[in-house]
C-alpha cells in the first residue's frame, strides 16, 4: 500500500511538473509572438521611412503631368514647400534642443508663444504638455539634447495643405554620458493658409544607419 501512495505521489508530481513546464511555454511563446509582431510593425515602418523620398518624388511628378507643367502652379507648390519646411524645422530645434532637464520642462511653453502650430494641437497632443510624471523625470536633471541632423521632405499642397515627412537623427545626454543617438520619424500636415501646423503623427523610433541614408 505504501509503495502504490509513493507511485501515486511520483506520478502526480511529474503531472504538475509538465503542466507547470507546458504553461512556460506557451508563455514564452506568447511572449515570442509579441516580439515578432512588434518588429514586424518596426520593419513595416522603416521601409515605409525608407521609401519616402521616392513615393514623395513620384507624386510631385504626378502633379506636374497633371498640371501640364504650368510654371505658376510649380513655383507655387516651391514656395509653400519652402514655407512649410521652415516652419517644421523651428519646431523641432525648439523640441530637441535643451541644456538641462529643467529647460526641457519649457518647451512646451516656449512653442506655445510662437504660433507654429495650431491651438487644439498645443491641447490635445502630449508632446506638448507637462505632467507631475514628466516633472519628476526631468526636473534638476543634469541633461541634454541636440539635433545631429533634420531631414525634411514636402509633398504636395492640395487644398492648403502640404504634408511634411521629418526624420531626427539626435543626440541625448545624462551627467556627461551619451545616453543613444537615435531616429525618430513624423508626419506633419502644415496650413498653408493659417501659416500654422495642423497635424503631427510620431511614426516610431527607427535603427538606421546613418552613413548609408
Amino acid at each position: 500500500m505504501k509503495k502504490k501512495y509513493l507511485l501515486g505521489g511520483a506520478v502526480l508530481g511529474i503531472i504538475l511538473e509538465l503542466g507547470v513546464i507546458g504553461y512556460e511555454t506557451n508563455e514564452q511563446k506568447a511572449i515570442d509572438y509579441r516580439v515578432d509582431q512588434a518588429r514586424a510593425e518596426l520593419s513595416k515602418k522603416q521601409t515605409e521611412l525608407k521609401n519616402l523620398d521616392s513615393n514623395i518624388a513620384n507624386s510631385q511628378r504626378k502633379i506636374a503631368l497633371k498640371q501640364g507643367g504650368n510654371q505658376e502652379q510649380l513655383a507655387e507648390q516651391e514656395v509653400a514647400q519652402a514655407k512649410a519646411k521652415k516652419q517644421v524645422r523651428k519646431l523641432f530645434k525648439l523640441l530637441y534642443t535643451y541644456d538641462s532637464g529643467d529647460e526641457k520642462l519649457k518647451i512646451p511653453d516656449k512653442i506655445k508663444k510662437t504660433n507654429l502650430v495650431d491651438e487644439h494641437i498645443l491641447k490635445t497632443n502630449s508632446m506638448f504638455q507637462n505632467n507631475k510624471q514628466l516633472e519628476l523625470q526631468y526636473s534638476g536633471v543634469d541633461m541634454t539634447g541636440q539635433i545631429d541632423e533634420l531631414d525634411l521632405k514636402a509633398g504636395i499642397l492640395e487644398s492648403n495643405k502640404i504634408p511634411v515627412y521629418v526624420k531626427v537623427y539626435f543626440e541625448m545626454t545624462k551627467e556627461g554620458r551619451t545616453l543613444g543617438t537615435p531616429t525618430d520619424g513624423y508626419e506633419l500636415i502644415y496650413d498653408a493658409k493659417a501659416e500654422q501646423i495642423t497635424s503631427i503623427e510620431y511614426l516610431g523610433r527607427y535603427q538606421i544607419d546613418r552613413e548609408a541614408d
